[in-house]
């Protein structure tokens, strides 16, 4: 719980849900042609870059849900 509390004091705020959704749409719209050739193999490269653009303030299942979605929207 300390450890909670120190991080929260010295990093920034958590993401909200709008900033990851933004954040996870301009990645993906940057990033098409990997999701083309590798699908759901990108996720992994694309969450790093989803997790650097929030400056690492998003919960990670947060971001994971939201790009799972997004690509299984493409795939449609």
């Amino acid at each position: 719980m300390a450890r909670k509390l120190r991080l929260r004091r010295k990093g920034s705020p958590p993401a909200d849900a709008g900033a990851v959704e933004a954040a996870v749409d301009e990645v993906v719209a940057e990033n098409m042609d990997m999701i083309a050739e590798r699908g759901l193999g990108a996720m992994g490269p694309l969450m790093g870059a989803v997790m650097q653009r929030l400056g690492g303030s998003a919960d990670g299942k947060a971001v994971s849900d939201a790009l799972r979605r997004k690509i299984a929207e493409l795939d449609d």
